[in-house]
């Protein structure tokens, strides 16, 4: 549906053909939608146009609008088994330019709004940005006055926390929060107070705009059946069904309730998972449902790692999924000793020669029988 809004009396909405919308040509006035709340169901596909033929206000002051109307495979709709890329291929679809994008700047650049070089522009809608370096960072936006208006970003952020808290804490930051990256919006306000450290990532997102669909929390699917979709963005657009993002806001991560997360939710072959966490903090892997009791790893080379894991529901039947990560600690901060029973008790320390020192030692339990482990830990 369309809805024109307006106040009424002062304008008016007429559905027009092509030539009149050319020419701006005034149908009859008993055609006229005068409510200032005029709903128009879009009930057949192809092109469609609307004018205002209150005075001049077509010609002079652009009060003209032109859509295209696509139902999504026509006929069929939007079902299973059939080929909706052929079904696209060939059709234009023409869509306004992009309403904002990100440039990565130094500080002078940041306090003059010094545009960079148009090839520096991240302009995916959905831009993610890894915090790899300690110290300050500058972003802007880079179309038209954005940056004087306000469209920019300036944090400092720190070298990671040297603990086991620091490596299940890191963050992935959206600008803006449900705000998103836009205008009229006090970003130093936003980063003040936060505390980021290397690795955590920032997404800059234009949440204005439906381009992020595999990010999208189960409530923001569409299911009335008739599902119109404005083309508000250019490049790629993608449409799915039956994605639902592993935890939801929270992503893949520590101390979190999946098995609470899925219960009520209705999961068919087709169906897609999303797992999003940090790239480098977490894991996925498909395993079996012994493995899933055990937490038992599987080979290294059979981990989804990108960060952004979509996992098909090609089968029906149980499905189990783990993270395989061990916990890590920094490399002489830490070490490991293995002990017996009485050492244990008295944290009495082995010969050094015993310790396990690498950051990321693994210890296979080869005999039954109680095990005992003590860490040795240097604070600089």
């Amino acid at each position: 549906m369309a809805l024109f809004k307006y106040a009424a009396g002062k304008h008016n909405v007429f559905s027009v053909n092509g030539n009149l919308f050319q020419q701006c040509s005034i149908p009859p006035t008993n055609e006229a939608l005068t409510s200032g709340y005029d709903v128009i169901t879009l009930a057949t596909p192809g092109r469609k146009w609307y004018i205002c033929g209150v005075g001049k206000h077509c010609e002079s002051g652009g009060m003209k609008l032109f859509i295209n109307v696509f139902v999504v495979g026509d006929n069929y709709g939007w079902t299973l088994n059939f080929d909706y890329q052929a079904w696209a291929t060939g059709k234009e679809f023409v869509v306004p330019s992009r309403k904002h994008n990100v440039f990565r700047i130094n500080g002078t650049q940041f306090q003059q709004c010094a545009l960079p070089a148009a090839n520096e522009a991240l302009t995916s809608g959905y831009d993610v940005i890894t915090l790899a370096t300690p110290g300050r960072k500058w972003y802007m936006c880079g179309v038209g006055k954005h940056c004087e208006m306000g469209l920019k970003l300036f944090i400092n952020h720190h070298l990671p926390r040297s603990n086991i808290s620091s490596f299940i804490s890191a963050k992935v930051f959206t600008v803006g929060d449900e705000k998103g990256w836009t205008l009229n919006f006090d970003y130093e306000a936003w980063a003040k107070g936060k505390e980021f450290v290397v690795g955590d990532q920032l997404e800059s997102m234009e949440l204005s705009f439906n381009n992020a669909a595999f990010l999208a929390p189960t409530n923001e699917a569409l299911t009335s059946g008739y599902d119109v979709i404005t083309l508000a963005t250019p490049g790629r657009k993608w449409y799915i069904c039956g994605v639902f993002v592993v935890g939801d806001n929270y992503g893949w991560t520590l101390n979190f309730d999946y098995q609470a997360w899925a219960t009520g939710k209705e999961f068919i072959v087709g169906d897609k998972l999303v797992f999003r966490y940090p790239t480098g903090k977490h894991n996925v892997f498909r395993v079996n449902g012994t493995q899933f009791q055990q937490c038992a790893i599987p080979a290294a080379n059979e981990a989804l790692t990108s960060g952004y894991d979509v996992i098909t529901l090609a089968t029906p039947g149980r499905k189990w999924y783990m993270c395989g990560v061990v916990f890590r600690y920094p490399t002489g901060k830490h070490n490991v000793f293995r002990v017996n029973g009485t050492q244990f008790q008295q944290c009495a320390i082995p010969a050094a020669n015993e310790a396990l020192t690498s950051g990321y030692d693994v210890i296979t339990l080869a005999t039954p029988a109680r095990k005992e482990m003590v860490s040795i830990v240097r604070w600089d």
